[in-house]
């Protein structure tokens, strides 16, 4: 039986043997293809581990949460952490501390660190949301959170850093990883 040249034909039907084609005789199921054809499969193979390798640098890598140790008395203990936003929001973003940068949190992440009394200003994601924090209790949460969309005009994202209620931070903090503070 002839078979036309761009035909593929299963290992068996060639009957060949040789060492780097052994395994491929096991699986009946196979189909030879071409050179370039196989090629095109590790290129692809490739792309997708490093993609996936990039993609699990974009997530918080430190311990699970566990509370801070209660603050000395005069100083307050203030946790910011970010929720998870979906495709295009994975970069990490900046935690501002009195408009000085002291900590970079990813999705899914958190950081704390303890002020001093006195008034201080906490942003996340941009040093303009800046938000105060009163005097009046020992520890504050602060959640981040952006979603992205598309409109009319374009891509963009919904923003928001906000005070949270302890048990709300507690909840929603429960598995998420720890990005020290860099403060002197």
């Amino acid at each position: 039986m002839k078979k036309s040249y761009r035909q593929t034909s299963t290992l068996q039907d060639v009957g060949a043997f040789s060492p780097f084609n052994i395994k491929l005789f096991r699986n009946p199921f196979f189909r030879m293809t071409s050179w370039a054809a196989t090629q095109k499969e590790h290129v692809g193979t490739a792309l997708i581990l490093i993609f996936g390798l990039l993609l699990a640098g974009c997530s918080a890598t430190g311990p699970t949460f566990t509370e801070a140790p209660h603050p000395d008395l005069g100083r307050t203990s203030v946790y910011v952490y970010r929720l998870a936003g979906g495709p295009g929001t994975r970069v990490p973003q900046s935690v501002y501390l009195d408009g000085e940068k002291v900590a970079s949190i990813y999705e899914e992440g958190f950081t704390w660190f303890y002020v001093p009394d006195g008034r201080h200003d906490v942003a996340a994601g941009f040093k303009f949301m800046m938000r105060p924090i009163p005097e009046t209790l020992s520890v504050y949460y602060f959640r981040y959170w952006q979603v992205p969309f598309t409109d009319a005009k374009g891509p963009g994202a919904t923003v928001d850093f906000e005070r949270v209620p302890t048990d709300v931070a507690l909840k929603e903090m429960a598995n998420f990883r720890y990005s020290p503070a860099k403060l002197e």
